[in-house]
């Protein structure tokens, strides 16, 4: 799979990427794209194939019901 991007967030990215599940450790912060919306969190999608759950509690320190009211996928 190749995959290209021009999110200028990620090109322009500082923070180190997740090339591989050993590098996404707790506490770690990176970018990626959100690959789908539950009612419990954002599914998102990093570099090398890389993806996880970010939970609700942890995508905004703003109060939401639903994360589809401040996120959208593709974000």
């Amino acid at each position: 799979k190749l995959f290209l991007t021009r999110k200028k967030a990620l090109i322009e990215s500082k923070l180190p990427p997740f090339l591989s599940y050993a590098d996404a450790k707790v506490g770690c912060i990176s970018h990626g794209v959100i690959m789908c919306i539950k009612d419990f969190g954002c599914i998102v999608r990093f570099y090398g194939d890389v993806s996880g759950l970010v939970p609700m509690q942890e995508l905004t320190t703003e109060c939401m019901a639903n994360p589809q009211e401040l996120f959208f996928v593709g974000q």
